[in-house]
């Protein structure tokens, strides 16, 4: 209970706006951390792949940490690294059963809708685009991500459940998720759950391609209809800013803003450019530090040393790309243990997605659904980190600790054959559900037959 009440505090991030003055997160954290410790499971998240490519890589960020370029910088993501790397060992060694599993999932999709909902009273419109006010989701980017990577875990509960109640509150959800990432204006995360649509509509029957297609083209028109002008042609100019977009935004029809809006779309493009150089220039950096990198944390400082002895006034700039962070921060060795993380946790997913197959070695439904789920939400998460440095964030390492938890928890269940059930049923039948009192009371010994001396029977006290 603590593990799921740490997901969804970290996750949903409700005590970054909301009586943010309280230890409450440090308080269940703590509790957490203490009772993890003490009930004997913490290196059990050392039996997979992904758990050992973790060690490795903290290990060698350990190090590079030390071969830093500047190692106070390096202290506050090393910092944040230890404390992903804390909540992946949690997940990825606490849960027992694949039930523990749905629940961790469960409580992520939530979280999600929570940080949502929290838009309407701690929202904030920087630019017309939707965020919170304060907190890690104050950046509007990284709060679409976490809203789109929960996504996944809707269409788990509502594929899971058969009430309609159920069902209906999750598409709902949904619903006003997407809403709120329209608002955001982030096109990583439109195009990270995109991919994750195309994906669903690849490996779905031809009933449920006829729904997804529905469901979609009904979710654009409105996302289309609640969402600002700006952000609506934000998203459909990704590069550049042709005259005729410029002379609608600029168009005399009485609306308020149509230049500031203009200033806007100009400031993206300008945006997307300079993401371009810095996605070359973390690559540079990449090849001039091949071995350490420049440090976890360290690539602002270095950009900013570069173009300072350049004569070029800059800002203190991340590389938009995690996996481009990853490799200019800590090398080719940080990057190849990363991409390990990633595919062992794919790997583990699509072993359980077959094996829980109907013509698996372990045939479960349920097991296959949670997988099938956790993959659509992995594979929008890995498009969507392409955009933002969030490589050092916890939100990469829960959906893998997730993953290693689902194969763990699936492979030691045991395999019960329908055969089995019915022989089982047979052998011990249930007991009437209205069976009268006395028939509760089991006789403790044999009933014996009386036997007959001479014509007459012979009574035995039992209780001699």
């Amino acid at each position: 209970m603590l593990a799921l009440a740490s997901i969804f505090i970290l996750y949903s991030r409700f005590f970054d706006v909301a009586a943010n003055g309280l230890y409450i997160p440090r308080i269940i954290l703590s509790s957490m951390v203490l009772f993890f410790l003490l009930s004997g499971r913490p290196l059990i998240f050392l039996r997979s792949g992904t758990g050992k490519f973790l060690v490795a890589f903290v290990a060698w960020a350990s190090l590079t940490v030390a071969t830093s370029i500047w190692k106070t910088g390096s202290i506050a993501s090393y910092y944040l690294l230890l404390q992903s790397a804390l909540m992946f060992v949690v997940v990825a060694s606490l849960p027992i059963f694949v039930r523990d599993v749905k629940r961790m999932m469960s409580v992520l999709a939530f979280a999600g809708l929570t940080a949502a909902l929290l838009s309407i009273p701690f929202g904030s419109t920087r630019q017309a685009r939707l965020s919170l006010n304060a907190g890690t989701y104050g950046d509007p980017n990284t709060y679409a991500m976490a809203l789109i990577a929960a996504i996944p875990f809707f269409w788990a509960l509502s594929a899971a459940s058969q009430s309609y109640f159920v069902k209906i509150f999750s598409w709902f959800s949904m619903l006003a998720i997407l809403v709120t990432v329209a608002r955001s204006g982030s096109r990583g995360a439109m195009l990270g759950f995109a991919v994750t649509i195309l994906l669903l509509f690849f490996i779905s029957s031809m009933t449920t391609k006829l729904l997804i297609a529905a469901a979609t083209i009904g979710g654009l028109v409105v996302a289309f209809a609640v969402m600002p002008e700006y952000i609506r042609t934000r998203y459909l100019t990704f590069f550049q800013i042709d005259s005729k977009t410029a002379e609608e935004i600029q168009a005399p029809d009485g609306a308020i803003g149509k230049d500031s809006d203009l200033n806007h779309l100009h400031s993206d493009t300008a945006s997307a450019e300079d993401r371009k150089r810095l996605l070359l220039a973390s690559i540079a950096l990449t090849l001039e530090h091949p071995l350490f990198g420049v440090g976890p944390g360290n690539f602002p400082t270095a950009v900013y040393e570069a173009n300072t002895a350049a004569g070029i006034h800059t800002e203190w700039l991340v590389t938009h790309n995690s996996y481009t962070e990853i490799s200019s921060e800590t090398g080719f060795p940080g990057l190849i243990l990363f991409l390990g993380i990633l595919i062992t946790s794919f790997k583990s997913l699509i072993s359980v997605f077959k094996k829980a197959g109907p013509m698996g070695d372990k045939p479960d439904a349920r097991a296959r659904a949670l997988a099938k789920y956790l993959i659509l939400s992995m594979v929008g998460l890995c498009v969507t980190v392409f955009f933002l440095a969030v490589g050092f964030d916890f939100t990469i390492y829960l959906w893998a600790g997730l993953a290693v938890s689902l194969k763990r928890t699936f492979d030691a269940q045991p395999v019960v054959s329908e055969a089995a059930a019915e022989q089982l049923e047979t052998v011990a039948p249930p007991k009437p559900a209205f069976a009268p009192a006395y028939a509760k009371i089991q006789d403790p010994l044999p009933r014996r037959e009386t036997p007959a001396v001479e014509g007459r029977q012979i009574r035995f006290n039992r209780f001699r």
